[in-house]
């Protein structure tokens, strides 16, 4: 892609010539893809190394390789490290439902490719 190059994003529609946009758009696209044409991962009854999206509260989309053996704890640190928020903070949702630090990722049912949304508590009064 070259420097002037812009392109649509497939989720919001919008056109951008951000690298990070055009690559978080890339992987949507690919997993998007993989579902419509119903070859979603299948290693994933084999493995329990997957790849989930997560949705972060400017609406962006970043990958993360997890185990499906490690706990929503675990994952809440994974997020802490790209994005910067305390894991007290934070707040993940999967299929409209919050995930609780001591359940696996397995136990939740994320699969490969599915995304989680992330939302980030505020405390006070």
């Amino acid at each position: 892609m070259k420097n002037n190059e812009s392109i649509n994003c497939p989720q919001c529609f919008k056109i951008t010539s951000n690298i990070n946009m055009i690559k978080s758009c890339q992987s949507i696209n690919r997993i998007l893809l993989s579902r419509i044409q119903g070859i979603e991962d299948n290693t994933q009854d084999n493995s329990d190394e997957i790849c989930i999206l997560i949705r972060n509260i400017k609406n962006r989309f970043f990958e993360l390789n997890v185990n499906r053996n490690e706990t929503v704890k675990k994952l809440k640190e994974m997020v802490k490290d790209v994005e910067g928020i305390d894991p007290n903070s934070q707040w993940l949702i999967y299929n409209g439902r919050g995930l609780q630090n001591e359940n696996t990722i397995k136990e939740c049912e994320i699969r490969n490719g599915h995304i989680i949304s992330l939302v980030v508590r505020s405390f006070g009064g």
